[in-house]
């Protein structure tokens, strides 16, 4: 019992271990330290890929940089770059309502058409097309009918055609009843159309536009524009007059290709 003890406490002692007891013990020791950093790496991992909740979201102080664990926390939220929906080397194509709001006595309501191509997040070449139909308001026959003032004579805008080109400066989001945020760009054109009146005369004008993209997808947009036509053109008695038509657009704007970047 003695020399069992003995034996016992000989093996323990550091000094005494032989090569092969070293060498039993060593591996030991490895197996347990990989099974260690195993099981901390999965737990690590698992830390690292579970994205934050919204309430931890709100409790982040942004200021305690420490409970930022790793870039992978943030892979279910998105960041806006420059704008939501990209229009770099993209043809927008819209169709919408088109009003005549300065004319007087005639309602002019009609279809616009139109195409863009955009170069960049900034410049654009577009092409549109309005066609309008034209009727007498109350205003108008009430001069005709009761003060027997003909007013045939004025001139108003049938049909419009051109080219534009576009820029656009500004971009920028807003809050609606603060339960969605909204993208948004201004934009401003200017170029040269074709302008038929009534009588089927057709004239050179000057257009300056400006309006608004409300992105309603990364490829889908509402288009509210209002442009103004400058010209010069004859009416039914053959003078020549000086006019302008402000027209007020809400088109539906589908962009194409699909976005594969960003």
């Amino acid at each position: 019992m003695a020399f069992a003890e003995a034996q016992s406490t000989q093996n323990t002692n550091p000094e005494t271990l032989t090569n092969s007891d070293t060498t039993t013990i060593n591996e030991v020791d490895s197996v347990l330290n990989q099974s260690g950093t195993s099981a901390d790496a999965e737990t690590s991992n698992e830390v690292l890929n579970k994205p934050l909740t919204k309430k931890e979201m709100k409790k982040l102080n942004v200021s305690d940089y420490s409970n930022i664990i790793s870039e992978a926390s943030y892979n279910d939220y998105s960041i806006i770059q420059r704008n939501y929906m990209p229009k770099s080397s993209r043809v927008q194509v819209k169709g919408g309502l088109s009003l005549v709001t300065n004319d007087v006595f005639y309602t002019n309501i009609g279809l616009n058409l139109g195409a863009t191509y955009h170069f960049d997040e900034t410049w654009g070449l577009g092409l549109y097309g309005t066609l309008l139909s034209s009727t007498q308001n109350s205003d108008a026959e009430n001069i005709k009918d009761v003060q027997k003032v003909n007013i045939e004579n004025l001139v108003t805008v049938k049909n419009t055609y051109g080219a534009s080109l576009y820029y656009t400066p500004i971009y920028g989001k807003w809050a609606l009843l603060n339960k969605r945020v909204i993208q948004f760009e201004l934009y401003f054109s200017g170029g040269l159309a074709q302008v038929t009146n009534q009588s089927n005369l057709s004239s050179t004008a000057f257009t300056l536009g400006a309006g608004q993209l409300i992105s309603l997808g990364r490829s889908s947009a509402l288009d509210l524009n209002l442009n103004l036509s400058l010209y010069r053109t004859k009416n039914i008695n053959n003078q020549d007059q000086s006019n302008n038509s402000l027209l007020v657009t809400v088109s539906y704007c589908v962009f194409w290709p699909q976005p594969d970047y960003r």
